[in-house]
């Protein structure tokens, strides 16, 4: 896993509100941009950002972690 591609998939998914948006301004299939999500996720030991990824991670626990991130990046 690119730990990079997959942090700027994670941030695009939270800004955009859901997989499908994402996925479309990425240029990348819904099911990619999942999975680069679900290895994030994984990797980081983390539980998914949201019950059902389907419906995106714009809610529940995405948002916070974005911000948790960047404000570690700074």
């Amino acid at each position: 896993m690119n730990q990079l591609s997959a942090i700027r998939a994670f941030a695009r998914v939270v800004e955009a509100g859901s997989f499908i948006r994402a996925a479309e301004s990425l240029d990348m299939p819904t099911a990619t941009l999942s999975k680069l999500v679900r290895e994030l996720e994984a990797h980081l030991g983390v539980p998914p950002a949201a019950a059902d990824h389907a419906a995106g991670i714009g809610h529940g626990r995405g948002p916070g972690l974005l911000r948790e991130g960047r404000s570690s990046a700074a």
